[in-house]
């Protein structure tokens, strides 16, 4: 008895209490807020009570199938979904009022919440053992997940407010953001691209006449792979997504490659990056933004 309850994941165990909690009461919050009196039954909470199951459901299979996993990642993860599925719960009302659609928006989250779990445990499964033929097509993955996202701008949609920004699919019953989708694929590209050349781009020494250069071949694939990902997201003009992009590519370059300089030419070209778009008239939302953030209270009661 004893060394099965040393098998436990008690560390992982112990994290997802965390999350637990701040799903479970951010949403008793929600509730109570309008009410100002305390009137809730366990039927009201139903959402975060499955989503809480599904956690210590994911960690019992962990302890079945990989006991010696790393046990801080999910609980992490599952943080950031919690924060998430209170978030999308807390606005549902306010969404709701506009497009009815989203009625329904935290029972829908807690669904694909249910199914990215329902993935990561087919990931656990003896297939996905080697990962190998994930870096063999790493260019095919990488042009999928441009190509997808360009068949954003042709045939995608954008929320009503902004109808002249495509970032989505909407296939009636559920709506995809192909973005989302390149994240996981753009890591995927640079994981397996470091892996094979990482050496080469610490190792491999260029010169220009006297000066030092960055080996550019080995650089070439992965700027071009990054440079058509963040012009279709600007076309886009989903400069969010293109900052977590370029975010990723910088820290991965540098995890893999351990050189500094990486990162400082990244954040000046960055930097004259931002103070470009900052100027464009096509960009004019994000100077409204750096206003709101310089000085709120002008705007506190505007949407």
């Amino acid at each position: 008895m004893l060394s099965r309850m040393r098998a436990l994941r008690w560390i992982e165990i112990q994290l997802l209490v965390v999350p637990s909690l701040i799903s479970l009461l951010g949403l008793a919050m929600v509730l109570l807020a309008p009410l100002n009196a305390f009137s809730l039954t366990w039927r009201d909470l139903w959402t975060s009570i499955v989503f809480i199951a599904l956690l210590f459901a994911v960690n019992i299979w962990l302890t079945i199938s990989r006991p010696d996993a790393d046990q801080v990642i999910f609980p992490v993860v599952a943080m950031l979904t919690a924060l998430g599925l209170t978030m999308s719960q807390r606005l549902q009302p306010s969404l709701s009022s506009v497009n009815q659609a989203q009625n329904y928006l935290a029972n829908k989250q807690v669904l694909w919440i249910g199914l990215g779990l329902l993935v990561l445990l087919l990931t656990l499964s003896p297939i996905f053992q080697s990962l190998a033929w994930l870096r063999r097509y790493k260019y095919t993955w990488a042009i999928l997940g441009i190509a997808l996202l360009a068949a954003t701008v042709v045939a995608g949609r954008g929320p009503a407010n902004a109808p002249d920004v495509k970032i989505y699919f909407d296939f009636g019953f559920f709506q995809f953001q192909p973005s989302e989708l390149l994240k996981v694929i753009l890591v995927i590209f640079l994981a397996a691209y470091l892996y094979d050349k990482g050496d080469l781009l610490v190792n491999k020494k260029f010169r220009l006449g006297p000066l030092p250069v960055p080996p550019i071949p080995y650089l070439a694939p992965l700027i071009l792979i990054l440079a058509l990902t963040i012009v279709t997201l600007i076309i886009q003009r989903d400069l969010g997504g293109a900052l977590l992009f370029f975010g990723i590519f910088v820290t991965m370059l540098y995890v893999a490659s351990g050189q500094g300089w990486y990162v400082v030419a990244s954040m000046i070209m960055f930097a004259a990056a931002a103070a470009v778009l900052f100027r464009s008239d096509q960009f004019g939302h994000i100077r409204d933004r750096v206003a709101v953030w310089l000085d709120p209270w002008p705007f506190a009661n505007t949407t």
